[in-house]
């Protein structure tokens, strides 16, 4: 019986998670080093989730970026909207620079993707989806300016 066929739970979509029990690093950069943490999988989609690890960079860029929030607060409070211009980038914005691609069965078929990063709170986490292509395995690749390319083989569960 597939998800959607589920007396119980109709238009509902069973997610599943595989955490890796190894750590990957994905990429490298300007001193913040990107780790693979867990991939999810619907009949869909696939998502790669990671985050960065805390140092000195990541605390560094962090206390700049609420420097930078508090003096654009206090602009757009004090001179307005237009005269704060946008607000500033999150500094977790910089793990975008990791070029991410899934491939089927190794390097050849790339899928289009999709790509979130942090927010208030989770600054330093990072989202990859693409449509699940068919298979029981998937291979990531990760390309960044200090750590080249890497690669992570993942077999993935049946999510029925």
């Amino acid at each position: 019986m597939s998800v959607s066929d589920h007396p119980l739970i109709p238009d509902t979509e069973i997610r599943l998670s595989v955490l890796l029990n190894r750590i990957h690093v994905l990429g490298k950069v300007e001193g913040v080093t990107v780790v693979a943490e867990r991939v999810d999988l619907t009949e869909e989609r696939v998502w790669l989730h990671a985050r960065a690890v805390p140092n000195s960079s990541t605390e560094q860029l962090t206390t700049e970026f609420w420097s930078a929030g508090q003096r654009w607060r206090h602009v757009q409070q004090t001179q307005g909207w237009e005269a704060a211009g946008e607000p500033p980038r999150g500094p977790g914005e910089m793990m975008t620079r990791i070029e991410v691609t899934l491939t089927k069965n190794g390097p050849g078929v790339n899928f289009d993707r999709q790509l979130s990063v942090g927010g208030s709170g989770t600054e330093w986490s990072i989202e990859w989806s693409w449509p699940r292509p068919n298979g029981g395995s998937v291979t990531f690749i990760g390309t960044s300016p200090e750590a080249g390319d890497t690669e992570l083989i993942v077999e993935m569960p049946s999510p029925k």
